[in-house]
């Protein structure tokens, strides 16, 4: 049985195809990391580690008051009604509050929104909005009186 020899002088040229190749593949690589991440982060990170203490310290003082927050939204047409209630340990609806929220989404820069809730009834408010894209979109809900800070987060899914 005859075995074939390759012709040494390919060998050379057979290692650089196989970098240029490579360097090719890579270049695929960068160029869908580039064009396809937005490059979203979290504004002022530095400040919020800081403070990451103080905003464990609020979250007890939350859980001591034993405020009940409950966040609902329905698709009204183009419009998506958000409706936010709050109650208080003994399941009785808390009213003066001033709320709002940051509706932010995770994926797209540029679509941030801050709206103030309106009060529809005791202890429930409510927003209509409508929302650029479908998809995902964060909820962060604030509601404050007499420097009692009430915050929720929530991640909905527009279609």
């Amino acid at each position: 049985m005859e075995r074939k020899r390759l012709n040494s002088k390919y060998i050379p040229w057979m290692i650089v195809m196989f970098f240029v190749v490579l360097a090719c593949i890579d270049g695929i690589f960068v160029y869908m990391a580039l064009s396809t991440h937005p490059g979203v982060r979290v504004e002022n990170s530095y400040e919020k580690g800081i403070k990451y203490n103080e905003t464990l310290s609020e979250y007890q003082k939350q859980k001591e008051m034993g405020i009940i927050g409950n966040f609902e939204f329905l698709k009204d047409g183009k419009l998506i009604d958000m409706k936010f209630s709050l109650k208080d340990k003994n399941n009785q609806p808390l009213t003066g509050y001033l709320v709002s929220a940051k509706i932010s989404r995770p994926t797209h820069k540029g679509y941030d929104n801050n709206v103030k809730f309106e009060i529809l009834s005791n202890g429930m408010y409510g927003k209509k909005l409508e929302f650029p894209l479908a998809g995902q979109w964060d909820v962060y809900i604030y509601a404050e009186k007499d420097g009692n800070i009430f915050r929720i987060t929530k991640r909905i899914n527009i279609e």
